[in-house]
């Protein structure tokens, strides 16, 4: 991490273009023009990085001065690219979540894989959940709920049934004439309003 905004991957060895682009930024005050080497490896752009941390499961947190904490997930599977704050590949949390305050700097993993991150005004907790958050429609009103094939979750409202997949919380829709979802014991998915259909081969 670096004091002009970026987070970077480099080799075990700094290339000479590496070295290169980086007195280039120095020179412009982290900014890059046109005739600064191009970036050959991952960059991740943030707000005054302060501190980095890699967890047990590979993530990389990254502490800011001013923007809160910011979370990859996966940053090896981001490699040769850029990455700015607004891409989603970029987890964020900062007071607008609930972080006591977006000055961050220590932060440390405890024995159970929780990520504490101390602030300017307290000390935040970042830990796994079993529940992941999917905001529905607000169209959806009479929800009601049912287990899908693949461990997806069905849900039927008076105009639409969602599909979310897994622990995405990505959503699908399948149109049809029916709103409320049932699986029945022997795991059939059943759609009953004005008319009754049954999930077969990728359709009611």
């Amino acid at each position: 991490a670096d004091n002009n905004s970026y987070v970077r991957a480099i080799s075990t060895s700094v290339s000479a273009e590496s070295a290169a682009i980086a007195r280039c930024e120095v020179k412009n005050l982290g900014r890059v023009p046109s005739n600064c080497p191009s970036e050959g490896s991952m960059v991740i752009k943030v707000n005054v990085p302060t501190r980095l941390l890699l967890d047990r499961n590979g993530s990389l947190w990254i502490t800011t001065d001013t923007s809160g904490v910011f979370r990859v997930s996966h940053p090896e599977r981001l490699r040769e690219r850029s990455i700015s704050d607004t891409s989603s590949d970029l987890q964020s949390f900062s007071s607008k979540d609930g972080l006591s305050a977006d000055n961050c700097t220590p932060m440390l993993e405890d024995k159970e894989g929780n990520i504490w991150v101390a602030t300017r005004d307290g000390l935040d907790q970042f830990r796994d959940t079993a529940l992941v958050s999917v905001l529905l429609p607000a169209s959806f009103s009479r929800i009601s709920i049912a287990p899908a094939d693949g461990g997806d979750i069905w849900v039927g409202s008076r105009a639409d049934v969602m599909r979310i997949h897994g622990d995405s919380g990505e959503t699908s829709f399948v149109r049809t004439g029916a709103f409320k979802p049932y699986t029945d014991p022997a795991g059939i998915t059943w759609l009953i309003g004005y008319s009754l259909e049954e999930w077969k081969r990728g359709s009611f």
